[in-house]
């Protein structure tokens, strides 16, 4: 046991310092390696054309980013491109060497990424921008970056709301999207300075205890950065970064806020909050000067991400997903007579709902697929539970038809879109593809008419926006579009006639329900709200409309008499956008294997400290390929009793489910209470791990030796 615990410190000496990043991306695929002037791309197998895309789009955020932050990394970033996951994202770090990871998965359709003209571009402005904040150093960080291996970057040591504020900025200053220009992250901010629940920076500082939790540090972070740059001019924010950078002494803000600015960070604080609160007021008093604000007559109180209300078949019930922050969501029926509201099952994830005619309802939601991929699947869920109908489907957005013989979905992969029918009797049926959008847009929310003919469904324009669609199921064709202009036009359903749509829609600023007719005429807006109000529904007899509404804790799903929402004019829609830039297909650049062992010399190094038995100083150094096949770490140090060295090394392979590591450590041991008694330990391990996942469970097998 003693020999064990001394091998531990031996390698946690250099693990609590700076751990090697996970793996990034699931196991057993093939990498291939493509490299421009700034950057280095390893991607795997069906990843060659958004590849090829990707690298174009971080150069450009290279020319556009680097004037400034004022420089660029001292060596080509790398950049890791992996479709492991159906959920968008990226991560981007500059300790030890410039590295991102971007997902190739777009946006689903109410994400907080979801206003974008070009995701691919929005998604890698956003992280290397994080890699060139990080990485401005200066004076002596610059001396002890040189030294260590980029190492010490003050920048990467802050509240996260200046650091994800300024990428945040970035992605929207050189788009004519992202989060600064969302009317749905424009909501989160407005619902909670109308609602007096504007979060206070030392909550923002620290991590924000309420909804939106993290979400905050993008919005608030943003916003606030924005209002810095309007104000002072994008030097001030250069001059912060650069003077913060240059610091040895993180967390400390004001000196380097009034260097910049001549401001205190609270001072300019309370002027952005005052300034945000005098926006805010004037948009609700807008919207009250256009007629009542739509009162529902009852309204869920779980918040967070609760939602994706649909009427039963039969029309007696409303069903919808609650999502809180108390607990894991719960499919839930709420009935319409009375009002009696019950939980049926546990759903691991959130997901969208379709009623099925037996009472069922079928979900799509992620997945843990292979324990290392999440992607999208079907269910079959009642009160007794789940049932899973597919496996690696990368099913979204579902819808049923009514008679329940068969299902529409959105299957999002290698950052396109495609949408899909499946056979629901057949448990053996295989999906059949029946439009993929042109030029790689993105498509959402399809929902098949009640006749079973047609399908509706948002798709993005070439550029910002999306526009409303309606494709025939018998004859197939081209879909015919509805509306068609900037606004983001989401999630339309059906009349129980069959011959109009309702939607929510952005036209005005705010997320608002509309209706339009099947030929594109009769557009009317239907609801007034302050907020938001999305993922509309119809109840088959026409009486009652539901919908998701929002507040400052969150989603929550609202029902009222389709007869009392209200009928307003629409006025012919003005973008305040800028121009979309162009982008066309530009320059191929070389593809090669990957060879990992070309990244695997140590990268940063640094000294430490070991408190075992025999304590002991000595220097630390690791490497790690980027993809993450091979890791290693060595230490070597002297006991400052024994006055001998002791060294550390491991190394673990990480592209097989079955996970190997060695290990091999020596080191000298006090014997007894004896002072100057020390007597040599050597171990030699290696470890096989094989974990296993789901969303509701994990646990990894584990077999080892040690000698």
């Amino acid at each position: 046991m003693l020999v064990h615990r001394l091998f531990l410190r031996l390698l946690c000496s250099l693990l609590l310092l700076v751990p090697l990043p996970s793996l990034a991306v699931a196991p057993g695929h093939r990498w291939k390696t493509v490299e421009s002037p700034h950057f280095v791309l390893h991607f795997h197998e069906g990843l060659h054309s958004l590849a090829q895309r990707a690298l174009r789009a971080l150069e450009e955020a290279h020319e556009r980013l680097v004037p400034f932050f004022g420089e660029g990394p001292r060596q080509k970033t790398q950049v890791v491109l992996t479709d492991h996951t159906d959920q968008a994202n990226g991560s981007a770090s500059a300790f030890g060497r410039p590295q991102i990871v971007l997902h190739a998965a777009p946006p689903d359709d109410l994400s907080i990424l979801g206003d974008f003209d070009d995701w691919l571009f929005i998604l890698v402005a956003h992280e290397y921008a994080h890699v060139l904040h990080m990485g401005t150093t200066g004076g002596a960080t610059d001396w002890l970056s040189r030294l260590l291996g980029d190492l010490f970057t003050t920048n990467a040591i802050q509240p996260r709301i200046f650091v994800e504020g300024l990428a945040t900025y970035h992605e929207s200053l050189f788009s004519a999207a992202g989060r600064m220009r969302s009317s749905l992250a424009d909501m989160y901010l407005r619902a909670d300075f109308l609602e007096d629940r504007v979060l206070t920076l030392g909550q923002l500082t620290g991590g924000p205890l309420r909804w939106p939790r993290g979400t905050a540090w993008y919005l608030y972070g943003g916003s606030f950065l924005a209002y810095v740059a309007e104000t002072f001019g994008d030097e001030a924010l250069r001059t912060y970064g650069q003077s913060y950078g240059s610091s040895l002494l993180p967390y400390l803000l004001d000196p380097h806020w009034k260097r910049s600015t001549d401001r205190s960070l609270a001072s300019l604080w309370k002027e952005w909050v005052e300034v945000a609160r005098l926006r805010y007021r004037a948009q609700a008093q807008a919207i009250a000067l256009q007629g009542p604000v739509t009162e529902p007559i009852w309204t869920s109180t779980f918040g967070a991400r609760t939602g994706s209300p649909r009427f039963s078949a039969d029309g007696t019930t409303l069903l919808y997903l609650e999502a809180s922050e108390d607990r894991r969501p719960h499919l839930r029926a709420r009935r319409l007579s009375d009002g009696a509201d019950r939980a049926l099952c546990e759903i691991p994830a959130e997901g969208s709902l379709a009623p099925l005619p037996d009472g069922r309802v079928l979900v799509a939601r992620p997945e843990r697929y292979r324990t290392h991929r999440l992607y999208g699947d079907l269910f079959f869920a009642d009160g007794r539970g789940e049932k899973r109908r597919t496996r690696g489907l990368r099913a979204w957005e579902a819808d049923a038809s009514r008679d329940g013989s068969f299902a529409v979905f959105v299957r999002r992969e290698r950052g396109r879109s495609t949408l899909m029918r499946l056979d629901l009797l057949d448990a053996d049926a295989e999906p059949v593809a029946i439009y993929e959008p042109p030029d790689e847009r993105q498509i959402f929310t399809p929902r098949i008419s009640p006749d079973g003919r047609l399908v509706a469904f948002s798709q993005q324009r070439a550029g910002v926006g999306r526009d409303l669609y309606v494709l025939s199921l018998e004859t197939g064709g081209p879909p015919r579009r509805l509306t068609d202009d900037e606004a983001l036009d989401l999630q339309p359903t059906w009349f129980p006639d069959g011959k109009r749509l309702l939607f929510s829609s952005d036209r005005t600023g705010v997320f608002n329900l509309y209706e339009i007719g099947l030929d594109g005429s009769g557009l009317v807006r239907r609801t007034n709200v302050l907020t938001g109000a999305f993922q509309p529904d119809i109840s088959p007899d026409g009486r009652w409309v539901a919908w998701t509404t929002y507040s400052s804790r969150g989603f929550d799903v609202a029902l009222a008499p389709l007869e009392s929402l209200g009928l307003y004019p629409v006025e012919t829609y003005v973008s305040t956008r800028p121009s979309t830039p162009e982008r066309l297909d530009g320059e191929l650049y070389p593809v090669s294997e990957y060879r990992p062992l070309r990244y695997l010399a140590p990268y940063a190094w640094t000294p430490y400290l070991s408190l075992a038995s025999d304590a002991a100083v000595g220097i630390a150094a690791w490497g790690q390929d980027p993809v993450g096949i091979h890791s290693w770490q060595i230490s070597a140090g002297l006991g400052l009793e024994s006055r001998l060295p002791q060294a550390g090394i491991a190394y673990s392979f990480g592209n097989w489910r079955l996970r190997p590591s060695l290990g091999v450590a020596s080191a000298e041991r006090r014997v007894g209470t004896v002072d100057d008694l020390f007597e040599r330990v050597s171990t030699v391990s290696a470890t096989l791990a094989y974990p296993l996942a789901t969303l509701r469970t994990s646990q990894t097998f584990w077999a080892g030796y040690q000698a």
